[in-house]
């Protein structure tokens, strides 16, 4: 049987470092396992950024680094909610409201154009 170890980084994890803590565990288990377990180490989510922005990835995600995972989540939403009856009714400025009423420190609110400009 051939096994496999998928390690994924966290939603929100920023693009141009990767997780310290996903590469010390696919170490390990690398340097205990060997051959017995292929094991990979990922951002799943690096997609749902890399097509709202297009390019400039790193500075898009530092721009929206101080709202925590709440880009991340708007994002997923239009990516792939929207598609499901019931989510598609959603409301957008309505979920951005309630957002910026959780988020501490940050300068302005959260918008739907900075999320994906």
């Amino acid at each position: 049987m051939h096994t496999r170890l998928h390690l994924i980084s966290m939603p929100w994890a920023n693009p141009s470092m990767p997780s310290i803590q996903n590469g010390v565990l696919k170490a390990y288990v690398d340097s205990v396992l060997g051959d017995r377990v292929e094991t990979f180490a990922y951002s799943a989510f690096a997609r749902i950024l890399v097509e709202e922005t297009r390019s400039g990835v790193v500075d898009h995600y530092e721009t929206l680094q101080e709202y925590e995972e709440y880009p991340y989540f708007l994002m997923f939403l239009k990516r792939y909610l929207r598609r499901k009856p019931g989510v598609a009714q959603v409301s957008v400025d309505r979920l951005l409201r309630r957002v910026n009423a959780n988020i501490d420190g940050a300068e302005l609110p959260l918008t739907a154009k900075k999320v994906a400009p």
